[in-house]
């Protein structure tokens, strides 16, 4: 699928396919499926480029797994993701004094554009993978950020100030090497709930947001928002603050039917077959006729879906499934 019919995807254009996303699996499920899962790959190829950047060239960890910021990430005890070891701005007098990333980091996208010299006709995706509010948690701590922004909002500003400060940096460097998106990714839902009050996020987090990808517009890159949980409360808000692509609709935790009602032609959607349902215990056919009403209900007859993960996909989930879905995506025409 070209870049352009991507794009008529995403902006209710009429394409003629539907854009299919395929590379977010576990470690495990390579392990798993092996040389099979290799050959699906190469069979539905993704119609997005999404690589990552490197780290700055002026920079090295101080300890093993530091990351630009300072943070130190651990694997989590019976996970294959990692997690932050402590915060490092214990009290707000450690924010003065706490070294941020360089807005333009010297040296991160350059292989991309050694490797972009040869021309392509892909989608590329530039990558925020974690946003301000998450950031803001791992430098504070999830409980005491998620204080502060009740307790010390103008504290808990400043932080989010500073972070969206190197953002921007990103974003424009991603700009330069010619991106057609920012994918940005931040966690705004428990499976049950927000994070923070519709009021709460209104106040402090939708006008940064709304600047954020004002700006990724203004660079003539489309926003592809990322957040797991329960967001129903916030698509409206999301929308008005420019993001043009909404992932991942979490099943169990939204109700996607009253998405489709209510939402459906105001913003594009990327999402799966339910990830802890039909994709694992599903037939082939279920998750094939799954994958068609999320097509037509969350999208529209002009556009306005994605089919991709819903999140990460593991090895308990069957690949005979996962071919349904990429077959059925590949095989639909409006």
């Amino acid at each position: 699928m070209t870049k352009e019919e991507v794009k008529k995807a995403i902006h209710f254009k009429r394409p003629k396919e539907v854009p299919l996303k395929t590379e977010d699996f576990s470690p495990d499920a390579f392990g798993k499926h092996g040389e099979k899962l290799w050959k699906l790959l190469k069979r539905y190829r993704s119609d997005f480029l999404i690589p990552a950047p490197d780290p700055p060239s002026n920079w090295k960890p101080s300890k093993e797994g530091e990351d630009e910021y300072g943070c130190v990430w651990e694997k989590a005890e019976g996970m294959w993701t990692s997690m932050v070891k402590e915060p490092l701005i214990k009290d707000w007098s450690d924010l003065k004094n706490h070294k941020f990333p360089e807005p333009h980091p010297p040296g991160i996208l350059d292989y991309i554009k050694k490797c972009l010299r040869v021309p392509i006709d892909f989608y590329l995706v530039g990558g925020v993978w974690h946003g301000m509010f998450v950031r803001a948690q791992y430098l504070r701590g999830v409980t005491q950020f998620l204080e502060d922004l009740c307790l010390e909002k103008e504290y808990a500003a400043i932080l989010l100030d500073k972070i969206m400060e190197v953002q921007i940096g990103l974003i424009e460097e991603w700009a330069e090497v010619g991106a057609d998106c920012i994918m940005y990714g931040d966690e705004l839902g428990t499976s049950t709930s927000l994070f923070v009050s519709p009021s709460l996020f209104r106040d402090i987090l939708k006008p940064k947001y709304k600047d954020l990808f004002n700006f990724s517009h203004k660079k003539g890159m489309d926003v592809w928002f990322h957040t797991c949980g329960y967001i129903e409360p916030l698509i409206p808000d999301l929308i008005e603050c420019g993001v043009d692509i909404l992932h991942n609709l979490e099943e169990g935790c939204n109700d996607r039917r009253r998405i489709a009602r209510e939402y459906r032609g105001s913003i594009s959607f990327g999402t799966a077959p339910s990830n802890h349902t039909t994709l694992r215990h599903g037939s082939p056919e279920n998750v094939a006729n799954e994958t068609r009403w999320l097509i037509e209900n969350l999208g529209t007859k002009d556009g306005g879906f994605i089919v991709c993960d819903e999140s990460t996909i593991f090895a308990d989930i069957p690949l005979e499934n996962i071919e349904a879905m990429f077959k059925t995506a590949k095989e639909y025409r409006y």
